[in-house]
């Protein structure tokens, strides 16, 4: 994966009878990294329909004082192309430890109904021009914190490749395949300088995010992209720099050293 040297734990969510959800499930988590000792990417992709699903519980459990410097909560913004994100996911508004993660094609452009209705023109991604049956797009506004690259080659369960229908070569799409993308992300820069806590992760994430509008001379109106898409590169650089010099640390953006 994007951290080849982190562990990883697997909580069962969904609607099944062994399957955990909502409170139960972000407690599974939050009890792993306090009863180990360790960091933990929180890489979620479940939430609300849009405009419902505030749930207080689940934001005290993220929030709990004994573990919120270590577990980094990530969740996909949601597939309905609405403002404002789904809840959980909106929780990233008011908590340092929670980042809402939207998605965008392989051109940089947040993915809307317009772009993976049957017949339309399709998201790009590797190649191909990607449209979905039902059409979706990445939600964003109010609560969004960034954005990552959808729609990747992905195996399932049994070995096989994902099916996403209608398309060839198959592949996982939504903000179901960004937030995973981000997670691995936000891994790989705390494996950079585990000094840091969650908090500071996110910071670094939206420090250094590409302001990816600019490049067509946009704008990020309605905060469709949040503080950008994730830089890898431009991150780890400044998780390492802060391990050895704050004020140089400070001359790192997505654009790298000694850019404004």
């Amino acid at each position: 994966g994007i951290n080849w040297n982190s562990e990883t734990y697997v909580v069962d969510t969904g609607n099944s009878p062994d399957s955990l959800y909502g409170t139960a499930a972000l407690s599974a988590i939050t009890d792993y990294a306090r009863s180990t000792g360790k960091r933990a990417i929180a890489n979620n992709s479940w939430g609300s329909s849009p405009g419902q699903g505030m749930d207080t519980n689940q934001r005290d459990v993220m929030n709990n004082v004994n573990t919120r410097d270590q577990v980094l909560y990530m969740f996909s913004s949601g597939n309905d192309d609405v403002s404002p994100v789904n809840y959980p996911s909106r929780w990233a508004e008011q908590l340092n430890n929670v980042i809402s993660v939207g998605a965008v094609d392989d051109r940089g452009l947040r993915i809307s109904k317009s772009m993976t209705n049957p017949g339309a023109g399709g998201a790009s991604s590797g190649g191909y021009n990607w449209t979905g049956n039902p059409a979706w797009g990445s939600n964003y506004g109010a609560g969004l914190t960034l954005v990552a690259p959808t729609i990747v080659p992905s195996t399932n369960i049994n070995g096989g490749y994902y099916s996403l229908s209608g398309n060839n070569p198959s592949g996982f799409g939504g903000t179901s395949a960004a937030a995973p993308n981000a997670s691995g992300v936000a891994s790989l820069v705390w494996s950079a300088n585990t000094n840091l806590v969650a908090f500071d992760i996110k910071s670094i994430l939206t420090g250094t995010a590409n302001r990816v509008w600019q490049s067509w001379g946009g704008s990020n109106s309605d905060n469709q992209y949040g503080a950008g898409l994730i830089d890898a590169e431009a991150a780890v650089r400044r998780a390492n720099a802060l391990n050895q010099n704050r004020n140089v640390a400070s001359l790192y953006n997505h654009q790298g050293l000694f850019f404004a």
